[in-house]
């Protein structure tokens, strides 16, 4: 044993001698798990694997040209902190609260802010793409020349926001709520559900103009301007911000018409990425009937049954058809869906053990009274395979049958398999490890009439306490759902538990899952959120 930890020693040495502030600066910044740790201030450069932080106060830290795609955040206090040209993609921020911090120049693609606020900071050329705020606070900010397009923005709160320059493209807006907010003059008939809120609103929000008359409009005065919309958008043969025209007018009919038309004109142009934005409208916007995007689906494949793709189309086709297909095809009562990516030890040859994996899949999602809309397997014949297993349904069916999934197959889950739950977007990444981790839960703050208003971290306090009344508000809004837990219980059915001592005695492995949840109604987020998945 001695000699295995002199040898790793040694090793170690002579790697740390040829970098500097790589593999979390030589191995001391580390995982924090407890909380209340307080960061080292200088961390320009650092390159983070992946690692955990909870709890962790982030004071006067610079970040400047950190990397750390992947890292998940939980309760972190960042105040006063540069966090410019970082590399964010694919983050998990839960429970985290910026204040007073600069966002310069940084990629936060991907990544998603669940219960977080972010308050008197700046925001200069970033990338925000399809990331996701979910329930979270946006106050006081100062935001230019970013991107948002593809956000994801539900149950988030804007207040003294200036949105004027910076790209909302193909943003959802979801249950939203404004104070003081300036939006983009044209943007907003481009987003899903923009033009419905901005009509819809009583909020205090005014729109953007470069007239030489004024700089804003009011509400009104942009609602008055509807039909000119309509005729530029026909004229340009802008389909998709002419069906949200149509729609704010009661013109249902006419709207499902143009997004027809969108679909079979960007079908034919070989324009997937804006045919997946269409598809998206006719589902979760027009709300189709499921034989109405059946339909649709058949003329879609009409189109394609007889035409040439070149490499890169053919790349952007493997990259959005599969997602088109399910909006059009896998979802008949427009219910969410369940994925599960399950990354296997199980060779393409093996069919023995595929097919009891198989076996155990449609076990799972067909026991304990589960009634789901519909079920399909791909099998993906990489060395090993990977097995993606989707599913729709109300929602505590799909709960229960990720219950079912994790009761069966934790005895042949890798110790350090990554699991990564989403919803809509992420929600959470993390280690599944079988002696979990159990982070603290959010703490209530005192009473801060009690605290020095000179303290700095005053506003901390505040916005902590803000997140944490949100937390109690969504929680109470959900209190009558049935709470569905995936540890381990006893009174697991028979057939369940015949088929996990026969994967436990196969030699499967799991070696990574990903578990997502695409839905159709705004609350799923909230009501997967406050259970206890893990």
């Amino acid at each position: 044993m001695k000699k295995k930890k002199d040898s790793y020693a040694s090793s170690t040495d002579r790697i740390y001698e040829h970098i500097e502030k790589d593999y979390n600066i030589k191995g001391t910044l580390k995982s924090v798990l407890n909380g209340n740790q307080m960061m080292p201030h200088d961390l320009i450069g650092t390159i983070f694997y992946q690692e955990l932080f909870c709890g962790a106060k982030w004071f006067n830290c610079d970040l400047t040209d950190v990397s750390g795609n992947g890292t998940i955040f939980k309760q972190n206090d960042f105040n006063e902190s540069k966090i410019n040209n970082v590399s964010f993609q694919y983050c998990s921020f839960s429970d985290d609260i910026f204040n007073k911090c600069d966002f310069k120049g940084s990629n936060f693609a991907n990544s998603d802010f669940v219960y977080c606020a972010i308050q008197n900071s700046v925001i200069y050329g970033c990338s925000f793409l399809g990331a996701s705020f979910y329930s979270g606070l946006i106050r006081g900010m100062k935001i230019q020349s970013s991107n948002f397009e593809l956000c994801h923005f539900h149950r988030t709160k804007f207040q003294n926001v200036d949105l004027r320059q910076i790209t909302l493209s193909y943003c959802f807006f979801d249950e939203v709520k404004m104070d003081n907010v300036c939006l983009p003059f044209l943007q907003i008939p481009y987003t899903f559900n923009g033009l419905q809120y901005v009509f819809n609103t009583t909020d205090k929000i005014t729109i953007s103009s470069h007239s030489n008359e004024k700089s804003y409009l009011t509400v009104d005065e942009y609602k008055n301007m509807i039909n000119d919309f309509i005729v530029f958008f026909e004229e340009q043969k802008q389909y998709f911000p002419l069906v949200n025209c149509y729609l704010v007018i009661n013109r249902e009919d006419v709207a499902i018409a143009r997004n027809k038309t969108g679909i079979l004109k960007s079908a034919t142009k070989h324009d997937f990425r804006s045919l997946y934005f269409y598809c998206i409208q006719a589902s979760k916007i027009l709300k189709l009937s499921h034989k109405a995007r059946i339909s649709l689906y058949s003329e879609i494949n009409k189109v394609f049954s007889d035409t040439y793709l070149t490499g890169a189309e053919h790349h952007q086709f493997c990259i959005y058809y599969p997602e088109i297909k399910k909006l059009l095809f896998d979802v008949p009562n427009n219910n969410p869906v369940l994925t599960l990516t399950i990354k296997t030890n199980i060779e393409p040859d093996d069919y023995e053990r595929l097919s009891l994996l198989l076996e155990a899949l449609e076990t799972i999602s067909s026991t304990n009274g589960i009634y789901l809309d519909s079920k399909h397997i791909e099998i993906r014949h990489n060395s090993p395979n990977v097995i993606d297993f989707f599913c729709s349904g109300q929602f505590d069916y799909l709960l229960s049958t990720l219950k079912n999934f994790y009761d069966v197959s934790i005895p042949v889950i890798n110790d350090i398999a990554d699991i990564i739950t989403v919803g809509g977007m992420i929600v959470a990444s993390t280690k599944f490890i079988k002696n979990k981790i159990n982070f603290p839960k959010p703490k209530k703050t005192k009473n801060i009439r009690n605290i020095n208003k000179e303290n700095s971290n005053c506003d901390i306090y505040e916005l902590r306490e803000e997140i944490n009344e949100q937390h109690s508000q969504n929680k109470q809004n959900f209190a009558d759902l049935r709470n569905i837990k995936t540890n381990i219980e006893k009174d697991i059915l028979s057939n369940l538990l015949s088929v996990r001592e026969r994967l436990k005695k196969s030699g499967i492995q799991i070696n990574g899952v990903e578990v997502q949840f695409l839905n159709s109604e705004g609350d799923l987020l909230d009501q997967l959120y406050h259970r206890n998945l893990m």
